[in-house]
């Protein structure tokens, strides 16, 4: 199960030009992450998200744009080697740092589970329109370690989500359309399967 650690991402030392947005995930991740995992911006905004119960609870969680300097902002840290900062509340900037990150991210081709169109995410509406779990994980498999541990904490971090529906008026499905409607067709049964 997946636990908030805090400092996930390395800081990189103060003005050393660390350029990870609109490169492949993976080289984000090995640039950012002390496990080659996850890319930093990524992890760093899933921790500030669950760091506090309330930050899950806010209504229109990945709907309601942040902070359009402010992420920009964040961003510029990353790039310089600094571990950014979020104040009390900025449940809309942590956010908005994921979807950007993944916006620009440079992604392998059109098998890329993250692409907003692609032969995988219609391999993979394919086989949750049929309920095929088994293949389901099979597609899983065929991406770097990388792409699958983004995958689960991004589905690990949804569910934490979806458990203050009352409150925030969003689910699995809804959160999924913050990154495009073909990804939103899978990814609920990819959640429901595939988080640890």
């Amino acid at each position: 199960m997946y636990a908030p650690c805090g400092l996930g991402y390395k800081p990189l030392g103060d003005n050393v030009n660390v350029q990870l947005w609109g490169i492949p995930l993976e080289e984000a991740a090995r640039r950012s992450d002390p496990d080659w995992l996850v890319p930093g911006p990524i992890r760093f905004g899933v921790d500030y998200l669950l760091s506090q119960d309330k930050y899950l609870k806010e209504e229109g969680i990945f709907r309601v744009p942040g902070s359009v300097s402010r992420v920009e902002e964040i961003r510029e840290q990353f790039q310089s080697g600094k571990v950014p900062k979020l104040g009390v509340w900025e449940v809309e900037n942590a956010a908005s740092v994921i979807l950007n990150f993944l916006k620009v991210a440079r992604l392998q081709g059109d098998d890329d589970p993250f692409s907003g169109t692609g032969h995988m995410l219609e391999k993979f509406a394919e086989a949750n329109a049929n309920n095929d779990v088994p293949r389901l994980k099979d597609l899983l498999r065929k991406h770097s370690l990388c792409k699958r541990e983004t995958l689960r904490l991004l589905a690990y971090l949804f569910l934490r989500i979806e458990e203050f529906t009352e409150y925030n008026k969003m689910n699995v499905y809804t959160l999924s359309l913050s990154f495009g409607t073909q990804f939103a067709r899978c990814f609920p049964n990819i959640v429901k399967n595939y988080a640890v």
